[in-house]
């Protein structure tokens, strides 16, 4: 249960809080919110959405974005790990909380000591793959397109050796994973019976250039708008062909 937590007028008037997004100030206020009297919490994805984001479908990927940025941009968040689970520590906690001594509860979370702390750039490194500059991220396709299991597309593809007019559809749902992970920076995992077929769909209409095209743009568009950015999925891509026609040809201009 959430509990009764003061926000000090200062916080709105730092200025990387003032910058931040509306997302970002949210899981900030969540996590001061939900912090215990020592000012720790539970900092696994799967928890910050049941309880900053409970009626919303948010994907654990996007939340453990939100939360390893802010952690990264705030010297107040201290985001370390104990026998493989994550907490916050919110310090200076009793410069900005009025606690009653004789109700302050110890914290049952592990303390942030010099044994446990873990950078936040480091745990970045962790669970995503790099991208070198000079060759195109390769993936992993299943060879099967017509499975219906949801999997990761990560098997290898040199996309710098093939020919635009040349991409097929389980090329196309490839890319669209290469495009994913260097954006969000995990791996996509593909539906390969219904993401294959959409792609089918719109090589039968635009040609492998053109959906290569749009894929571009989507992501370009996901870049700017954080509503599509949650949306990273190729059935949301397939609903957005129009509007991503029409921002090309404005484009164009």
């Amino acid at each position: 249960m959430a509990k009764r937590r003061m926000i000090d007028g200062e916080f709105w008037e730092e200025p990387k809080v003032a910058k931040m997004s509306d997302s970002k100030r949210l899981f900030t206020i969540g996590c001061i919110n939900e912090a215990d009297d020592e000012g720790r919490l539970i900092a696994e994805p799967e928890y910050l959405r049941a309880i900053i984001w409970k009626y919303h479908n948010r994907r654990l990927g996007w939340v453990k974005k939100i939360r390893d940025e802010v952690c990264s941009e705030l010297k107040g968040f201290q985001l370390y790990e104990v026998e493989g689970v994550f907490y916050i520590q919110l310090k200076n906690w009793e410069r900005y909380q009025i606690l009653r001594k004789d109700r302050i509860k110890e914290s049952r979370f592990p303390p942030l000591d010099a044994k446990c702390q873990t950078n936040v750039s480091q745990l970045a490194d962790k669970c995503r793959h790099k991208i070198s500059k000079d060759k195109l991220r390769e993936v992993k396709i299943s060879k099967d397109i017509g499975d219906t299991k949801t999997v990761a597309v990560s098997k290898k593809i040199d996309f710098s050796k093939k020919q635009e007019k040349d991409y097929n559809a389980r090329d196309l749902v490839a890319y669209f994973g290469k495009k994913f992970e260097e954006v969000i920076g995990w791996e996509y995992h593909a539906n390969f019976g219904k993401d294959g077929k959409i792609m089918k769909d719109l090589v039968a209409h635009y040609k492998p250039e053109g959906v290569l095209d749009l894929i571009e743009e989507f992501f370009d568009m996901a870049k700017e708008n954080e509503w599509v950015a949650d949306k990273l999925e190729i059935g949301v891509f397939k609903s957005m062909v129009n509007k991503l026609l029409i921002r090309m040809k404005k484009e164009k201009k």
